[in-house]
């Protein structure tokens, strides 16, 4: 659902354009681009990256964390 949401921002009638448009910038084509599917590659993946990421640190036995430290 998330991805799908930015075809609508990003489309030439989208939120993005529009708002360039009402400044004076035409309007670009965003869709089926390099940052388009940066945008939504990063979208889906972050999340689930952050999490697991935050869970893998939670379990770290401080013991090692304290033994790694320099003295």
């Amino acid at each position: 659902m998330c991805t799908f949401s930015w075809f609508v921002i990003l489309s030439e009638s989208g939120v993005v354009n529009a708002r360039l448009g009402y400044i004076g910038l035409g309007p670009y084509t965003m869709l089926n681009t390099n940052f388009s599917t940066l945008v939504g590659y990063m979208t889906l993946t972050l999340p689930l990256v952050v999490i697991l990421q935050t869970v893998t640190m939670a379990n770290i036995d401080k013991n090692l964390i304290a033994l790694a430290a320099p003295r």
